[in-house]
């Protein structure tokens, strides 16, 4: 459902249910239930050292279209339904009991070609934690049918396994404006 439109009505002017259900119901629905979509892993997927690597997501906790995220074919991806104002969230979490990461990078593809994101750590030890993990949010202007991508390198000389499960590797995408 795309944003629906802004309108008004002069004083006088009689609002009718159609009105009503156009202008009224309509915008209010979409900011209930924007396009949005939450995707994670059901398993670990390891990531070689000091290599980029696309995260497959095989796990919605939803999408609200039902179209931004396919867990089969082309998991890699979530397509964005609308153009307008997105605010993607991206994180990535590697077990790593006493490993020292001296670097660790996420980047956000767009239609695979571009990144429009790039986020680093560096320094970064999971001696206390057992685990180690990468986080940023932004907000981007997208286009109808693009898509993006997350992917994940990391540096401990060694290749890592990122954590299976919601909240721990994954995206969450939600539309916020039309522009």
């Amino acid at each position: 459902m795309a944003i629906p439109a802004t309108a008004t009505k002069a004083v006088a002017d009689k609002v009718s249910a159609a009105w009503a259900n156009d202008n009224v119901k309509s915008p209010i629905d979409w900011l209930m239930n924007p396009p949005r979509c939450q995707v994670s892993n059901s398993t670990g997927q390891a990531t070689a050292d000091a290599t980029l690597t696309v995260l497959n997501f095989d796990t919605e906790a939803y999408d609200s279209t039902g179209t931004m995220h396919d867990p089969v074919t082309n998991n890699s991806r979530i397509v964005l339904p609308e153009t307008g104002l997105y605010l993607v969230h991206m994180y990535v979490r590697w077990d790593a009991t006493g490993v020292t990461f001296t670097r660790a990078r996420l980047q956000c593809r767009l239609n695979g070609a571009t990144a429009v994101i790039n986020h680093a750590t560096s320094g970064a030890s999971a001696a206390s934690d057992n685990w180690f993990s990468v986080a940023r949010s932004f907000e981007r202007t997208f286009t109808a049918g693009d898509y993006i991508e997350l992917l994940a390198v990391q540096t401990s000389g060694a290749s890592r396994t990122t954590s299976a499960g919601n909240n721990l590797t994954g995206m969450t995408v939600r539309q916020v404006a039309t522009s």
